[in-house]
């Protein structure tokens, strides 16, 4: 979902200055980046994953230490634990010595009351992994968007809240009444930085790019306006988002990326080509999913860069494409199989990686058709799932995709 490679800006509007975080962003706490807690906890083999007493135990659950709550012995109180379940299925919750209590519609925080079926909250102790909250499904979404990164992390009604720990606490609700302003266009429910102005013109350029590319993917218009925000510093942006802690380094003021957590797009600064392309993985991961990383990134660059109204919305579109087929013809000894199946890391050259697979997804979907696109984006689970889709396998499609790119005189 991140994207970090920059393609072209439609336009850049003025910045009014700094607002106050961005002049406090260094004074708050830092999670663990390095993972040093994250990996003793799971380099631990006396951890035990913990089952509520009602649940049967998954088949995918490798891990042999598996017990039910009424199989805790009061030495096992001492051990590492993992949690991922609803705390309301838990019947002895406070003898877990969490930070968290159980309530009777749903948990707290200190003082604050959290009783919607999409509040969770995570916990990364050297003796606690934990993933809860009030419903089976918030569970499941913030397991395949994030893992626990600070102490203790809060999220209320599918947005982050709070981080905290022993002597820190990161109110992102206070954060946000004080720094960012909503904005509201036909699709999109934005909250813009304060230091930002003149927003409504490029939303209502948004509205009119949802619009088409809804028509041309076939997809229905959002039911709901589409949550983002759009923030000026790309830290604040990090905080926001709880994205990209590989450091704790801070980033450079004019780094720039975007991203989508619990479906809410996160962009730095109001770029129209960050922000369209993670509006793409919005839209259309809430009807597929996202069970392949190449044709995640691939069908977001295709529908904003391969599309007759591309032209519309991007600056130096013909130059851009041409970039991205050269690249491609220039790396034909690549072994693209690796790059679908996730052998090789899209991030270690996204130089090639984005050309790569916005190309070979408009290869699929041009020459095989869409519906047999978002078969195969749906339910990939290996490089056997295109051979059952398409009735080739992916090494020949790859052959394929590569002899059409070498007879393309790219416009």
């Amino acid at each position: 979902m991140g994207y970090t490679l920059k393609i072209v800006i439609l336009l850049l509007l003025p910045l009014s200055g700094f607002s106050q975080i961005d002049n406090l962003i260094n004074e708050y706490q830092k999670p663990d980046c390095s993972d040093t807690i994250l990996k003793a906890f799971f380099n631990n083999l006396n951890r035990i994953v913990l089952y509520p007493n009602d649940r049967v135990i998954s088949k995918t659950m490798n891990h042999s230490n598996v017990k039910f709550e009424n199989q805790l012995t009061e030495e096992d109180y001492k051990k590492p634990i993992e949690i991922y379940f609803p705390i309301r299925e838990y019947q002895n919750w406070e003898k877990l010595d969490i930070p968290i209590s159980k309530t009777k519609n749903g948990f707290k925080y200190k003082n604050l009351q959290f009783d919607s079926e999409d509040d969770a909250f995570m916990i990364l102790t050297p003796t606690r992994y934990v993933i809860s909250g009030n419903s089976q499904e918030i569970i499941d979404e913030v397991s395949n968007y994030t893992i626990p990164e600070y102490p203790i992390t809060i999220i209320q009604n599918g947005n982050f809240a709070i981080f905290a720990g022993d002597n820190f606490e990161i109110a992102l609700k206070e954060i946000e009444q004080e720094n960012y302003s909503l904005k509201l266009s036909s699709f999109f429910e934005a909250k813009v930085s304060n230091t930002i102005i003149n927003s409504d013109s490029i939303l209502k350029v948004l509205d009119s790019f949802v619009a088409e590319f809804c028509d041309s993917a076939c997809l229905d218009f959002p039911a709901q306006r589409i949550k983002c925000f759009v923030h000026t510093n790309p830290n604040v942006a990090r905080l926001f988002s709880n994205h990209g802690w590989s450091d704790c380094n801070e980033y450079d003021s004019a780094y720039i990326f975007g991203t989508v957590k619990f479906g809410i797009v996160h962009t730095v600064g109001l770029d129209f080509s960050f922000i369209s392309h993670e509006t793409i993985h919005s839209i259309w991961n809430t009807h597929y999913g996202n069970s392949n990383f190449l044709l995640n990134e691939g069908v977001a660059v295709y529908y904003s860069l391969f599309q007759n109204y591309s032209k519309d919305y991007i600056e130096n579109l013909d130059k851009i494409r041409e970039q991205f087929y050269n690249t491609v013809k220039s790396n034909m000894e690549y072994d693209f199989l690796k790059l679908v199946t996730n052998k090789d890391d899209f991030w270690i050259n996204p130089g090639l990686s984005y050309p790569f697979a916005g190309l070979f997804s408009k290869y699929l979907i041009n020459n095989y058709g869409l519906n047999a696109f978002k078969i195969i984006y749906s339910n990939y689970k290996n490089a056997d799932s295109f051979k059952t889709v398409y009735k080739k396998t992916l090494s020949q499609l790859i052959k394929e995709f590569k002899e059409s790119i070498v007879s393309i005189n790219a416009p």
